[in-house]
């Protein structure tokens, strides 16, 4: 089985009209509230700034393959941030507490162990 990033990607081609709107959402995610989608509404600055984080790793190449894939599997950008000699793979944006225990529990129905939501001040 080829592991993830392995095999060649296959060759996109555009479609004749180009003047129709790029695709959206996955249809399972099209019609889903915001928190569903781990974004969070606007107006929520009064409810702090919480982070899901799917992995922690001394290893780097293994927390960018992470980073990799939470963002696909999980259609949130995802960062990875340097603290204490761990590479620790969060959510990039601030999301509100019910759109990141949303996040939190797809993170692992999508099979990331040890994850977690951290609360942070506003940037």
């Amino acid at each position: 089985m080829p592991v993830l990033g392995e095999r060649p990607l296959p060759e996109i081609v555009s479609p004749a009209d180009t003047s129709a709107p790029p695709p959206g959402p996955p249809a399972a995610l099209a019609h889903a509230p915001p928190a569903a989608r781990g974004v969070a509404p606007r107006g929520t600055a009064a409810h702090g700034c919480w982070r899901v984080q799917i992995d922690a790793s001394s290893d780097r190449a293994k927390a960018l393959r992470y980073q990799s894939a939470g963002a696909s599997q999980l259609l949130v950008p995802m960062t990875v941030v340097k603290e204490k000699r761990l590479f620790k793979v969060r959510t990039r944006d601030c999301l509100d507490r019910a759109a990141a225990e949303a996040l939190k529990r797809r993170a692992a129905d999508a099979g990331f162990r040890g994850v977690f939501l951290l609360e942070e001040k506003r940037p």
